[in-house]
């Protein structure tokens, strides 16, 4: 194969392709400039190759999609909330196994989440009682059984995004990323241990700190998925592994 050759044609290809593509959203917007086309916006475009599969158009169609949607959906503190739990009861049990595992890592999880919760209200009132925000119409916040389930089982501080409760959020985000570098490190029994207070401490970042920010959070949370993906998948949704031959 003429591997020089190949390699010119698909980047002339492709720059022919991007080039086309950009006169048609020039004519669309009737304007072009520079912030348009940012870093945030070659790492969405890369998000969709990487998350579909190099190498299969099917993937790279898909990526877009999925992409896309989550970025929209991502926009609603409401929405971006359902995607979090169920991205984490999914990945749970996708990941964990058997199912008696499984099973012993939810109950950790539940009575984990309601003893903090208990000693915390006694001893610290205002750290449960910050608002649980579903869905907020002209500062009326509707109920359900999610919000319930949350009160009972988390840490809410109350005037979250002030200072100093402001900061707290900033210090379980960092002490986060510390459990989740140990999760890479420790194996056996005691991952499954020091996976519970991980996801708890996730569920208490991402309501403390992130669900209402959402230029923040859609980044962040797309990183999230690309990089568990590429941990468990590194070809993608549809593509095909790579075999080198030596």
């Amino acid at each position: 194969m003429p591997v020089n050759r190949l390699m010119l044609l698909a980047v002339a290809v492709g720059a022919g392709v991007a080039g086309f593509a950009g006169s048609i959203n020039a004519a669309y917007y009737q304007g072009v400039f520079p912030s348009s086309f940012d870093f945030p916006v070659l790492i969405t475009v890369y998000a969709m190759v990487i998350l579909g599969g190099a190498g299969s158009l099917t993937g790279v169609v898909a990526g877009a999609v999925i992409v896309n949607v989550t970025l929209e959906v991502l926009r609603t503190p409401d929405h971006a909330r359902w995607v979090f739990y169920a991205f984490l009861i999914v990945v749970l049990a996708v990941k964990v196994r058997p199912w008696r595992v499984f099973a012993a890592v939810i109950g950790g999880l539940v009575a984990f989440g309601l003893v903090v919760n208990a000693v915390v209200g006694a001893v610290w009132p205002r750290g449960t009682a910050g608002p649980v925000f579903i869905s907020q119409v002209e500062g009326f916040t509707k109920h359900g059984w999610l919000p319930f389930v949350l009160r009972h089982w988390l840490l809410l501080p109350a005037n979250t995004y002030t200072v100093p409760n402001y900061h707290v959020g900033n210090y379980a985000f960092v002490t986060l990323i510390a459990l989740v570098l140990a999760l890479t490190v420790v194996r056996g029994w005691k991952r499954y241990v020091l996976l519970v207070p991980t996801i708890w401490l996730a569920s208490f970042v991402w309501e403390t700190r992130l669900v209402e920010e959402a230029p923040t959070t859609r980044p962040l949370l797309l990183g999230v998925i690309l990089i568990v993906l590429m941990a468990t998948r590194p070809q993608g949704l549809f593509g095909t592994p790579r075999v080198e031959v030596i």
